[in-house]
């Protein structure tokens, strides 16, 4: 997908993730903190301290008691919150909505293999 496409999805995906409750919306303050000279902006809520369980989150369990730790960051995606897939200058990405998420529209921006962080910042000047 271009970039274009998954920010104009991002909305609708992030609607039909809540209501299938794939996906939970807290809200949150913003408490600002400024140290040595970088000026900070701290989400705080309260609510992700007791994170409900979704439907389904029994089996999550039973597989890491297993002994297989799952990654939600890598295939197979919880198709709900899968936005699209990336390339830019060689480098994957994956977009995936926060399954726990603080703000509407709340999206990860998630490098395939190893970090590289110089190649994700023109990524990130497109969603700005």
């Amino acid at each position: 997908m271009s970039p274009a496409e998954i920010i104009s999805s991002i909305s609708n995906k992030f609607t039909d993730a809540r209501e299938a409750g794939e996906l939970f919306f807290f809200p949150s303050t913003i408490w600002k903190h400024e140290e040595l000279g970088v000026q900070f902006e701290i989400r705080l809520c309260p609510a992700l301290q007791k994170r409900p369980a979704a439907e389904g989150d029994s089996s999550v369990k039973e597989k890491i008691t297993e002994g297989t730790q799952l990654d939600a960051f890598a295939p197979p995606y919880n198709l709900s919150l899968h936005v699209g897939d990336l390339q830019d200058d060689g480098t994957n990405y994956v977009v995936l909505l926060n399954k726990f998420a603080l703000l509407p529209d709340h999206f990860l921006l998630i490098t395939k293999g190893p970090p590289v962080l110089a190649s994700v910042d023109p990524i990130i000047t497109r969603f700005e």
